[in-house]
């Protein structure tokens, strides 16, 4: 987890990683870490189907929805910077523009969104299976 120390030598913990940490070994949340659902983004240029993502994401997820996968990275950005904590991101494949490599490692390599759950939907088996050694958490055909 990340961590730093203050001047006094207090150890503190990052929210977002605590979060991270707690939600990826299944252990109960306090209510006052998370008193909000957790943050859904999708990123899909579909209209349909970013609309049928959204509505079955929404019955247990805060979601925002995205169009554009360059956009989208700069509103994670904007929205993970601090305390805040984008949970899940689900992009559709293959991406409507640039490079699916690229913006995995953008958003892997990124402390605000490092801990974010990436989630792709649609793709060939043996793509997908490429997805997950860039750093992808699940694929969903």
């Amino acid at each position: 987890m990340e961590a730093f120390r203050t001047p006094g030598r207090h150890l503190r913990f990052r929210r977002r990683s605590l979060l991270a940490f707690l939600r990826r070994y299944n252990m109960k949340i306090p209510p006052e870490l998370s008193a909000a659902p957790p943050q859904v983004m999708i990123v899909d240029p579909n209209e349909s189907r970013a609309t049928q993502l959204r509505a079955i994401c929404q019955r247990r997820f805060s979601v925002i929805l995205q169009h554009d996968p360059v956009i989208a990275l700069a509103d994670i950005g904007e929205r993970s910077a601090g305390a805040g904590l984008i949970d899940a991101i689900i992009v559709s494949h293959p991406f409507a523009q640039g490079s699916d490599e690229h913006w995995i490692r953008a958003v892997r390599s990124h402390p605000d969104t490092r801990y974010s759950l990436l989630v792709t939907v649609g793709g060939e088996p043996a793509t997908n299976r490429h997805l997950q050694d860039l750093g992808v958490t699940a694929t969903v055909a």
